[in-house]
């Protein structure tokens, strides 16, 4: 099916605001804590190391100043080059306009921008999984050298990144295709299996690999798999209805042995079990299919995919609503303009898909969705998300509070009292980043604290914790953690004999 030129600017258009989105507020974006606090942390702490990703890391943080715009710009940039990959390895056996639909759909979720834009391993995992795997679905097609050697490439490196999530996703898909797939056969030369093993164990003789999960949002290991779940459907939200259909659907044509069901099936499923970001790669090849076919006279799903859209559009409604009084009542006017535009973004753009569905326009059906969804990531990223920032902001601002009222240069040390652990805390990378030389400690409780000097004079920075004593200054730092709860930070300053 050729592609039309009305098509082709609609899809430069698009491209260019999803790439825009990618990069936007990277620098000002606050670290969020966890997975990311603990990759740039690593990457700040680590003096030498043969984990190939960290090393390059470990440079990209130590050489720039913007931080940590550039360590999250690899992100964007991972993510931009799996999709032209895809385009060039999919095109000969999916076709041109289903690769270019599948890849506009990625872009256009809620999930793939939002992980190319924050630094952990797993944009990392999603573009060579993803790679490798369409890798492998070409010489299946067409087994020529060129594929091959290409594969083992590029399942060396989804290896090396993430050996169990890697094993699982590559070997596991691998096995059912050769069982399931007609041409599977042809594996049996490729073989994945005894390459996979042969480089997991090469690279781990050789110390080159790397097992910690706590550097990626989804774990290999099943943790928080229903938070997996839940991100995964969210990414795909402006298609909630495609999605429905597109299960429906997928279920049909199983049965019916269709090869292209098979190999969605098979992605969707080892995604899964991995925990991979490539489930997203999945959920949109089905739903471009689903696109293209709406309009068959044949399609059974119709009912399924405009009642499933309707009632979430109805759904995205009621939370508009409560977005707009919610960002009146924190930002005032401001928040109630800035609700309003993104949700009129999701609502009355994505109505105009519902409009498609019940009329002959493909422009629409297609066009409404996928420009719901970069216009409502383009809008959070220029609009809703400063408002965001100045709450989420609190480590910077402890920070700049501490350089205020401390006169010297490098603090001899920094107490911090806090839940989170300090690899796992965005507030230790501000302090690694401002204050290189100081003697950082973090307590989960006061218990501990009498095994340090208490003569040695020190910066408090308390979650929670012992009280203030009045040979102190204390300034307070309100706003939001990570999950937009309310926190309140106390930073408690030991007062000069001479200023008491």
């Amino acid at each position: 099916m050729e592609v039309s030129i009305r098509f082709r600017a609609f899809l430069v258009l698009c491209t260019l605001m999803i790439s825009l989105s990618l990069f936007l507020f990277n620098d000002i974006m606050t670290i969020w804590s966890g997975a990311e606090a603990s990759w740039l942390f690593e990457s700040l702490s680590v003096s030498e190391t043969s984990f190939l990703p960290l090393k390059l890391m470990r440079v990209l943080a130590e050489t720039q100043e913007n931080f940590p715009f550039v360590p999250r710009m690899t992100g964007a940039v991972l993510f931009l080059g799996s999709v032209v990959g895809f385009y060039y390895i999919a095109k000969p056996y999916l076709g041109n306009q289903v690769v270019l639909l599948t890849a506009l759909i990625m872009g256009a979720g809620f999930l793939m921008p939002v992980l190319s834009k924050i630094a952990t391993l797993d944009i990392w995992n999603f573009t060579f999984q993803f790679l490798t795997f369409f890798t492998m679905i070409r010489y299946l097609k067409k087994p020529e050298f060129v594929w091959q050697v290409l594969f083992y490439g590029l399942l060396a490196l989804t290896i090396l990144i993430q050996p169990v999530s890697g094993l699982i996703f590559s070997l596991g898909s691998a096995a059912v295709l050769w069982w399931k797939h007609p041409d599977g056969a042809r594996l049996v030369k490729l073989n994945p299996w005894i390459a996979g093993v042969v480089l997991a164990a090469g690279f781990q003789l050789i110390g080159l690999l790397q097992w910690q999960n706590e550097w990626q949002i989804f774990s290999s290991t099943g943790k928080d798999f229903g938070k997996y779940l839940l991100f995964n459907i969210i990414g795909i939200l402006p298609f909630i209805g495609f999605w429905v259909g597109g299960l429906r659907d997928l279920m049909y044509k199983l049965k019916r042995g269709e090869e292209m069901a098979m190999i969605i099936f098979v992605l969707m499923i080892f995604s899964i079990l991995a925990q991979s970001p490539v489930l997203q790669a999945a959920f949109a090849l089905m739903i471009a299919k689903q696109m293209l076919v709406f309009y068959d006279e044949r399609y059974p799903f119709k009912t399924w995919v405009r009642a499933t859209t309707i009632i979430h559009l109805i759904f995205a409604f009621v939370v508009s609503v409560a977005l707009m009084l919610g960002g009146m009542a924190e930002f005032g006017g401001l928040g109630f303009r800035s609700g309003l535009i993104f949700s009129f973004m999701y609502w009355a753009v994505g109505l105009i898909g519902v409009f498609g569905m019940y009329g002959t326009q493909r422009s629409m059906l297609i066009g409404g969705p996928v420009a719901s969804g970069v216009l409502t990531m383009f809008i959070f990223w220029m609009q809703l998300y400063p408002l965001i920032e100045s709450k989420r902001n609190v480590p910077r601002r402890i920070v700049e509070n501490i350089e205020v009222v401390d006169t010297e240069k490098q603090p001899a040390r920094v107490i911090v009292i806090d839940s989170l652990a300090p690899q796992e805390s965005n507030l230790s990378i501000y302090l690694k980043k401002q204050y290189p030389e100081t003697l950082v400690y973090f307590f989960q409780s006061d218990q501990g604290l009498e095994k340090l000097n208490s003569a040695e004079k020190s910066i408090w920075l308390k979650n929670r914790g012992p009280e203030p004593d009045s040979s102190e200054q204390v300034i307070t730092v309100d706003g939001w953690d990570d999950r937009l709860k309310p926190v309140n930070w106390s930073i408690h300053i030991p007062v000069n004999e001479e200023g008491q």
